[in-house]
């Protein structure tokens, strides 16, 4: 236990310190500084799959603009901005957010290193969204938020003066009765995207259904309805969702400096073209928000794990709680998980 205890708190405390190598040294002078943040951010160790051309051509120009006006290298990662309810830690952030901060500071570290004016992360939360597309309440959405940058406020303790991580609401952006005038505007790529609906295969289809019911909470008076009418909820949902990658909304959000604009670089937990594709944590890919953060220890080594829920229900009898000293006063950290192997 004591061990556990150790790492944890060297998590939180003790942020690894990156010193440049005579490789850093000599890779500056060959190709120059910006360049050689492209090398430390596009890293094998952090990132989890192949960039496009387009996406290095566009990480290299934003990495440009930044050194051009010494202004810190801004990351934007737009997450879900709740719990997933199934988990027990829900509507709370817990171990998962916790192992993804000291993870986003050890990705950050080497940039930080070859370039003075530091780094930003900005998360973005579309908890806005999670309303209508999880039927989430507002209560729930506002509990994550909270304990979020309560957990955050741990971790800036330690971190150096450049280096800085902020969390905002996707609602912030928007002036009261905003939000939906845009989507009403967007309206009517969801009629087009119905009358594709036949078009898709029943396994598409199934796979879209199951996806949205993960994520979908029937209110009291829904679940009293048939097994078709919650058929057409939930067909509804998987539209509205797919109504949100149309150009006229994602045009909207360009406008609003969601996620690309200042020069931003998008990240991404999952393989696509339009941003970095990075790690949750070391071991994980998971969606931090639809997981839960667990200790793997194989002999002397211990290993941050994001489970999702389905995966937790996999190993749960594997997991043993194990108390935690007073390192966290929050609502989860009392205990954590570990597996040990």
């Amino acid at each position: 236990m004591r061990k556990i205890n150790q790492f944890l708190k060297t998590e939180l405390n003790s942020l690894p310190e990156y010193s440049l190598s005579p490789q850093d040294t000599n890779s500056i002078k060959k190709v120059g500084v910006a360049e050689c943040i492209f090398e430390k951010i596009t890293a094998r160790k952090f990132r989890r799959s192949s960039m496009p051309p387009e996406l290095k051509q566009n990480i290299r120009n934003s990495i440009g603009v930044k050194v051009n006006k010494s202004e810190p290298i801004t990351f934007a990662v737009p997450i879900g901005g709740y719990k997933k309810r199934e988990l027990a830690c829900a509507p709370y952030v817990d171990w998962s957010e916790f192992f993804t901060l000291a993870y986003m500071y050890k990705f950050a570290a080497p940039i930080l290193a070859v370039y003075a004016p530091g780094v930003a992360i900005e998360y973005v939360s579309n908890e806005i969204d999670m309303e209508i597309l999880g039927n989430y309440t507002r209560e729930e959405l506002k509990a994550y938020t909270d304990t979020f940058k309560q957990l955050l406020s741990y971790f800036k303790k330690s971190f150096p003066v450049n280096f800085k991580i902020i969390y905002r609401e996707m609602r912030e952006q928007f002036a009261p009765g905003e939000y939906v005038e845009c989507l009403e505007e967007a309206r009517p790529d969801l009629d087009s995207l119905l009358k594709k609906w036949n078009e898709l295969s029943k396994n598409e289809q199934k796979s879209k259904i199951a996806k949205a019911e993960r994520n979908y909470k029937f209110s009291s008076d829904e679940e009293k309805l048939s097994d078709n009418e919650k058929y057409e909820i939930l067909k509804r949902i998987t539209l509205t969702h797919d109504m949100y990658v149309n150009p006229i909304w994602l045009g909207f959000l360009s406008k609003k400096n969601y996620i690309r604009n200042d020069n931003k670089i998008p990240i991404s937990y999952y393989h696509g073209n339009w941003g970095l594709h990075l790690g949750s944590c070391s071991a994980s890919t998971v969606q931090f928000w639809v997981g839960t953060g667990v200790l793997e220890q194989r002999g002397e080594r211990i290993i941050p794990q994001i489970l999702s829920y389905k995966q937790l229900q996999a190993v749960k009898d594997k997991i043993h709680p194990e108390s935690v000293d007073s390192l966290i006063d929050m609502p989860n950290f009392a205990k954590i998980g570990v597996v040990r192997c």
